[in-house]
């Protein structure tokens, strides 16, 4: 029965169907840039502050000091007690709110998609990578199919089929 939205000056905002307030002061003032998960185990993508992870009440704060690529984070995707944290400069991933290792070493990851043991990034220029989760090469990226020649900005599975959705169409 609540909405979070994220903001460029208010940070995490909710609302409940009459009222928009702050959704705590730990999330206020934010520039918020993406949102994954629930109100219960939620992380929370920043401009210019890495990611914050909410849960227990508390939010905990991940950057480049705790092994994040780089404080500006472009995209989120979750499954299970999985999150990847997508970065102009690589993904980090997170396994039940710990920092796991780091994927895709120097790709802009504008937007993430998990389906089945690969991490699909979408780039702002070099179309979509394929990162094998598991393996004997975990984090490898390859190209997938063609580039495309413009910036992809999210991503989403259909029953057989991955579509890239972009400024100037659907792929």
């Amino acid at each position: 029965g609540r909405v979070l939205m994220g903001t460029a000056k208010h940070g995490l905002l909710v609302y409940d169907g009459r009222t928009l307030t702050p959704f705590h002061a730990a999330l206020s003032g934010l520039h918020v840039t993406a949102l994954a998960g629930s109100a219960s185990d939620l992380w929370v993508g920043t401009l210019d502050r890495g990611v914050y992870y909410w849960h227990a009440g508390q939010a905990d704060n991940f950057g480049e000091a705790e092994g994040l690529p780089d404080p500006q984070v472009l995209s989120l995707a979750t499954t299970g007690d999985q999150t990847y944290v997508g970065t102009p400069d690589g993904i980090a991933e997170f396994t039940a709110g710990k920092l796991t290792r780091r994927l895709g070493e120097g790709i802009l990851a504008r937007s993430l998609l998990v389906r089945d043991q690969t991490l699909l990034a979408g780039t702002m220029d070099e179309g979509t990578w394929e990162i094998p989760l598991g393996g004997s090469h975990p984090g490898s990226p390859r190209p997938r199919q063609q580039p495309l020649s413009t910036p992809i900005e999210q991503m989403f599975a259909g029953d057989e089929a991955v579509y890239a959705v972009a400024r100037d169409g659907l792929y």
